[in-house]
């Protein structure tokens, strides 16, 4: 073993309500293990002062050849967990029951110069008497460097805010936030609205067509019932143009020539995979499987359609050409995979993983979820970032115009 990094635990300025987790990157050839301190200690210009530290579990560890790898401690009820993988894999949970921990914790790192640490969050989930779709956690929109796995925050909201998609330019994201569309200028870190008109109350399935002159959204339109519908729009903002005569019909991908739409259509409580032309008209039905079919998106020559389907019982990632034929299963995992995204270069796709216990047909909010990158030449996914989120995280296209960064949210209790 080379130099080690000890996962240290003390009284401190975490919020002793909810479970609060940190997560944390290490690099380096690393031993991990939790301590903690009996009291508070004092402080002073060199930091906290040793006082006396305890092993609470000794043998909390990864294989000795791991030289960069994710770290979770999370405290479920009186217990706390420490989850651990080397960056790219699945985690492993060890219970820390080595010694009882106090109820509110500060968390770092002990490390030599030969060790890095990064990518520290602090996480306060959901509590459990949550009701979904109707409280909400605090957002957090990040971008991941694809090739280091590097994440950073670069804004905060103490509401809900979901599914970050990239301008053609590159300058901007856009995201929906309580039915709003949001820009958000990333030289200035700031939002700004955009005037949707009528349409205000917009869920998450927007895009941006490819050239960066429209902007597809899904608004529940009082005309239907609340029923969401499709809409388009100049990027800019103005009054939205309907396209589906039906809904519920949710918004995910334009044509590459930007003539069609994709999107998710529930017909006579199924879901399927439908298109239609920009301008309106006759829409085709492009799925007839069994379960749900969902979050179709276009590769970036027009030869796919990606989509994930839970037809054989997990939801898994499909492909199929435009028309809807040589429909094939393309992941073939232990997880719920939704929402693929084609990186501009058409050679990755970047999807939500949700772990097997939810059911194949949800994506909730609030929950551990890790976002996979997967060849579409073939070959096995690797994990790019480990997120608390869920539904919101990454609904729509994501990937930056070069195709070197992600966006996505992240969520936490302000």
């Amino acid at each position: 073993m080379g130099p080690s990094a000890a996962l240290g635990i003390v009284d401190g300025r975490v919020a002793r309500d909810g479970r609060p987790s940190a997560w944390t990157r290490v690099r380096g050839d690393v031993l991990l293990s939790a301590r903690f301190r009996r009291d508070a200690g004092t402080r002073g210009s060199a930091g906290w002062s040793a006082g006396e530290t305890l092993d609470a579990a000794p043998g909390v560890s990864v294989a000795e050849d791991a030289s960069d790898v994710v770290v979770q401690l999370e405290r479920r009820g009186g217990a706390w967990l420490a989850h651990v993988a080397r960056w790219g894999e699945p985690l492993v949970t060890r219970a820390l029951d080595g010694a009882p921990l106090p109820d509110a914790v500060c968390v770092w790192p002990h490390a030599d110069a030969a060790t890095t640490v990064s990518n520290v969050r602090v996480t306060r989930p959901a509590p459990a008497d949550f009701r979904p779709y109707h409280d909400y956690l605090g957002s957090r929109l990040e971008i991941l460097d694809v090739a280091t796995g590097d994440a950073t925050v670069v804004h905060e909201y103490a509401g809900s805010f979901q599914a970050p998609n990239w301008t053609p330019d590159g300058g901007a994201l856009i995201y929906a936030q309580e039915g709003r569309l949001y820009r958000f200028d990333l030289a200035t870190r700031t939002p700004h609205v955009i005037d949707t008109g009528f349409a205000t109350r917009n869920n998450n399935d927007h895009v941006l067509s490819p050239d960066g002159h429209t902007l597809g959204i899904s608004h529940h339109s009082d005309d239907d019932d609340g029923a969401s519908i499709i809409y388009t729009l100049p990027a800019d903002g103005g009054t939205p143009r309907r396209v589906t005569r039906h809904g519920p019909s949710y918004l995910h991908g334009f044509s590459p020539d930007g003539r069609r739409l994709v999107y998710a259509g529930q017909r006579d409580g199924v879901f399927d995979v439908y298109a239609i032309p920009v301008e309106g008209g006759d829409e085709v039905r492009l799925t007839h499987g069994s379960g749900v079919d969902d979050g179709p998106e276009y590769t970036p020559d027009g030869r796919w359609i990606y989509f994930n389907s839970s037809r054989t019982g997990r939801m898994q990632l499909w492909r199929m050409r435009p028309d809807g034929s040589a429909q094939e299963q393309v992941t073939h995992d232990a997880y719920n995979d939704w929402f693929p995204h084609v990186s501009p270069d058409g050679r990755w796709l970047a999807y939500v993983a949700f772990p097997p216990d939810i059911p194949a047909d949800d994506h909730p909010f609030y929950r551990h979820v890790t976002i996979r990158l997967l060849p579409t030449a073939g070959g096995a996914s690797t994990v790019a970032a480990y997120v608390y989120g869920g539904q919101g995280t990454m609904n729509v296209s994501s990937w930056s115009p070069d195709g070197r960064r992600l966006a996505f949210v992240s969520n936490t209790a302000m």
